[in-house]
């Protein structure tokens, strides 16, 4: 079986939305033993904002991959290409 990024398989684009999401969550962990916080949990410098950016890149990502999994919505291949993997990619 050919796999090409131009395939509306939900299953596979399911994967490379978990496995994007994998490396984006196991880059957030790298960082957060380092994240400064004040005693109320709030960050204490802007440094903490790499890493929400990679925790909520993950969280978005695997809500994709489970959604697709179950069949709500396919991406839309050429913007994957273009890389937009923010909800403009989905089908209304």
């Amino acid at each position: 079986m050919k796999v090409s990024p131009d395939t509306d398989d939900p299953i596979y684009w399911a994967s490379v939305y978990r496995l994007t999401a994998v490396n984006f969550r196991l880059s957030a962990e790298v960082l957060a033993p380092n994240l400064e916080l004040r005693d109320d949990g709030s960050p204490a410098k802007l440094t903490a904002i790499p890493f929400y950016f990679l925790a909520s890149h993950a969280i978005e990502l695997f809500l994709k991959s489970a959604l697709l999994k179950r069949g709500y919505g396919l991406p839309i291949s050429s913007a994957w290409r273009a890389g937009i993997t923010s909800g403009h990619c989905w089908n209304s």
